[in-house]
Order: C-alpha cells, then sequence, then structure tokens
C-alpha cells in the first residue's frame, strides 16, 4: 500500500492513547463487532506522526483479516473523528481501500434464483430486472448513493417503504421490493420498457409530465445504460 495514504490520519497520538485506542480495537475484532467505528484524533499535528501511521497499519491488517473480500470504506466527521466500514450505510462515506470480492458475474449466479422468484411474481423479465441492478448498484448489495439510494436496486427509503422493504441492505428484500417498483412502472406506462426505467430513475410524475422519457442527461444516460446491459443479458441467456 502506497505511505501517502497512510499519511491522511496526520494527528499525533500519545504511546498511551494508542494503547487504549488499539486495545479497544482489538477487543471488538475478537468479539467480531467492528464492522464500523471511530478513531479520535485527539492531539494537534506534530512533526512526528509515526504513532499515527502505526494505527492506521493496524486498522488496516485488523479490516484485511476479519474482511478479506470487502472493500473498506471511510468519513471523518465534523469533530475529526475518523469512521472506517465495510458497509456502506451512511453516504458521507467514501472508498478507501479497494479489495478482492466476488466479480459480477459471481453476484449474477448467487442472485440468480431471487431474480427468477420476483420476475415471476410481479411478471417483469429477468434480463430487465438484471439489467437494473447492474447500472444501479453492479451487484453490490451495500451500494449507497449520493441521494440516500441503497442496495442492489438503489431503492430510495420512501420507495423503500412503499414496497414494504425493511432492510435495503438484505438482498433479497431489496430484489423483491426494486422489481415490484419496476413491475408497477411498466404497467403504469404499459410495458414500455424505456418509459419504465426513465421513471425507475426520475419518478414516474416526470415521465407521465413529458409523455416521453425527460430530456434529463442523467435520466437519458440510465436508460442507455439500462437498455444496453439489458440486451446483453438477453443475448448471453443469463
Amino acid at each position: 500500500m502506497a505511505l501517502s495514504k497512510l499519511t491522511l490520519l496526520r494527528n499525533l497520538f500519545s504511546f498511551t492513547q494508542y494503547i487504549v485506542v488499539m486495545t479497544k480495537i482489538l477487543l471488538l475484532h475478537l468479539e467480531k463487532k467492528y464492522s464500523t467505528f471511530g478513531i479520535q484524533c485527539l492531539i494537534p499535528q506534530g512533526k512526528n506522526n509515526v504513532a499515527g501511521l502505526i494505527l492506521s497499519v493496524s486498522i488496516i491488517v485488523l479490516f484485511m483479516v476479519r474482511y478479506s473480500e470487502a472493500d473498506i470504506y471511510r468519513f471523518r466527521d465534523k469533530d475529526g473523528v475518523w469512521h472506517f466500514t465495510n458497509i456502506r450505510s451512511d453516504v458521507r462515506y467514501r472508498l478507501y481501500i479497494k479489495t478482492g470480492g466476488l466479480k459480477g458475474k459471481q453476484y449474477i449466479v448467487n442472485y440468480d434464483e431471487i431474480i427468477h422468484k420476483a420476475a415471476k411474481q410481479f411478471s417483469v423479465d429477468t434480463n430487465l430486472i438484471k439489467a437494473v441492478i447492474m447500472a444501479e448498484s453492479s451487484f453490490d448489495p451495500y451500494a449507497v448513493s449520493e441521494s440516500g439510494a441503497q442496495g442492489l436496486m438503489q431503492l430510495m427509503p420512501d420507495t423503500a417503504a412503499d414496497m414494504r422493504v425493511n432492510n435495503p441492505f438484505d438482498p433479497e428484500e431489496n430484489i423483491f421490493g426494486g422489481t415490484k417498483y419496476l413491475g408497477l412502472l411498466l404497467k403504469k406506462f404499459k410495458q414500455d420498457k424505456r418509459l419504465a426505467v426513465a421513471a425507475y430513475n426520475v419518478g414516474p410524475t416526470v415521465v407521465s409530465n413529458h409523455n416521453s422519457i425527460p430530456p434529463i442527461p442523467q435520466t437519458i444516460r440510465f436508460v442507455e445504460k439500462v437498455m444496453k446491459y439489458y440486451m446483453e443479458f438477453r443475448k448471453v441467456g443469463n
């Protein structure tokens, strides 16, 4: 790992504070309960940043041992506390370390049964469901957008509530909720996939007002991306 990434923790820790913090982290590690935690930088920046570097390395090592197949995210709050997590459950988190993990194809295989069940229940093409998931989250069940959309099909909190999704980070709940919503949009727009996908992105009211795909660059790109994936999934027959 590049040293420049480690030096982002710039505040100097006293040896005593370091021991206290690391003891807490180690206890959490042993109990396997530290999916999210904060590190308080208490002393102003100094010339010697060795302790801060050691702490950074320790955090990274602990995460790599416990979550070797997960990306690591972080953010620093207004009090100067660094928060690290393997689950991006807050829009303030930004990718810090990209690690190995399931590739998109493997995710598709893993969720294939759920997708087929949801497709059958809500009468939605399985390839369209996969295309929306790929465009929205690249099959990352813990994805969170800056606007607050969550999970595989990027459900906004209000939409999730309307679709009776209690945990948007649960793949099955998210896929069923997103597919149910997509099915309602397809019914509203008379099975026009492009209009339904546009409505999925920007909302059905906006699409209805234009009676076409709204001239919104983000929505136009989203529709094009989804339809591209849709054709690819149809072609390979996954």
